[in-house]
């Protein structure tokens, strides 16, 4: 069997539901779970610019770290804010890409988040390549000139 056989033979698969695909995916992928948050102040939201890309706060769970908690630690982190709570949960994302030369599979729980205060003297965590934070609106990520990427924009749609 060729090697486009055997890609052809898993996109035959009879798969029956969104979660049995997700598994699937990620028997063949390195799996990677992410955690962040969408940050809402007076109708505006936080973005972070990382890597010439608008993007939202999110970073990799830690060993023994509560989904919850490693949302709420990586938008403190990369943004410099303080004060987080969980308003909601929000869909998760799906994306693949390549993570040390192999192709992975991330899946990044989302919450909508405020501040119990004020949110002053945003920080980007340059270290993690950030560059900038801002609130801007929701449809900031949805303009066709700003560089982003799309399975960010389902999160406002």
């Amino acid at each position: 069997m060729t090697k486009d056989n055997q890609y052809e033979a898993h996109y035959k698969l009879n798969i029956s539901s969104p979660s049995k695909f997700i598994q699937l995916l990620i028997k063949e992928f390195k799996f990677i779970q992410a955690a962040g948050g969408i940050v809402e102040e007076d109708g505006q939201y936080l973005y972070i610019k990382r890597f010439d890309r608008w993007d939202l706060p999110k970073g990799k769970l830690e060993k023994g770290e509560t989904i919850r908690n490693a949302a709420i630690r990586e938008v403190e982190e990369e943004c410099g804010v303080r004060n987080l709570r969980i308003i909601k949960e929000l869909p998760c994302s799906y994306h693949i890409y390549l993570f040390q030369n192999q192709p992975a599979l991330k899946e990044t729980f989302w919450f909508l988040m405020q501040s119990t205060e004020k949110i002053t003297n945003l920080l980007p965590q340059t270290e993690e390549g950030i560059t900038d934070v801002q609130f801007a609106d929701k449809d900031f990520l949805l303009q066709p000139d700003t560089r982003t990427y799309s399975s960010l924009k389902q999160l406002f749609m």
